[in-house]
């Protein structure tokens, strides 16, 4: 639906008063020289009512940090992830956006500010910052309080990723033996057999004990973390979701169930 718009000169400076109401009946007003940019003014509000790209010019007042701070009181974050997201924004992002007025930070200033975390911590905190400030952002998208995103299209650091060494057998077999009769030496076992990370490992569970069958909480493709995947990740994808079958006869393999 248009908005109800006039251009019309004003009487007290005699400059052209392009005014509208929004769809709550909010009237907004700006003054102009000529009447055609008045015109010009009213025509880009109704097109971008008409698109659905219209932003009210007084919702970006909002401060970062007052809107980020509603934004994470809705969110239904594991404790670990509402820590996470908290002390990154409060030492990383606040200091610099944070007093900042949502529609008054532009792309320039977001490439500023991710240029300025790089320089002080490594590229995968980088990332971090960005991708949690990039979200709060597109929140303020979806709620209308700025039109896009200042934060999208910034060329990020690239992770130097090391050389993957795993142990051998024999010294699998030598951490094995130091830990003797415990449950460490099932975990190490496991780990030497499927592959599974630490945080896989801790969640595996007995499933039932004449089948001595195990059975993971956290599936190995949907725990794997986005971006590039390392070759043992791919071959975990491959496999069905937490599923492997303990063989009794050799305590050192396991079968994919």
């Amino acid at each position: 639906m248009a908005p109800r718009a006039g251009c019309e000169r004003d009487q007290t400076d005699h400059r052209w008063r392009a005014r509208y109401r929004d769809a709550e009946g909010r009237e907004h007003a700006k003054h102009f020289e000529r009447k055609v940019d008045g015109q010009r003014w009213l025509d880009e509000v109704t097109a971008a009512v008409v698109t659905g790209q219209y932003v009210d010019p007084k919702a970006g007042r909002l401060t970062f940090r007052d809107y980020a701070e509603q934004w994470r009181q809705i969110q239904q974050h594991r404790p670990g992830t509402a820590r996470l997201y908290e002390r990154v924004l409060r030492l990383h992002v606040y200091p610099v956006l944070g007093d900042r007025r949502l529609g008054t930070i532009k792309h320039s200033d977001a490439v500023a500010f991710v240029s300025k975390v790089a320089g002080k911590v490594a590229p995968n905190t980088t990332r971090q910052v960005h991708a949690i400030t990039r979200t709060i952002f597109r929140s303020a998208v979806h709620d209308r309080l700025i039109s896009s995103s200042p934060i999208s299209a910034i060329k990020l650091p690239a992770v130097q990723r090391g050389k993957v060494d795993p142990p051998t057998l024999g010294q699998f077999r030598e951490v094995a033996a130091a830990c003797g009769a415990s449950a460490e030496t099932a975990l190490v076992t496991a780990a030497a057999g499927t592959g599974l990370r630490a945080g896989e490992l801790l969640g595996l569970r007995w499933t039932g004990s004449t089948s001595c069958a195990v059975r993971s909480r956290s599936t190995a493709s949907s725990s794997t973390s986005r971006g590039s995947r390392s070759s043992s990740a791919r071959r975990r994808r491959r496999r069905a979701p937490g599923s492997y079958r303990f063989r009794s006869s050799s305590p050192t393999r396991w079968r994919h169930t």
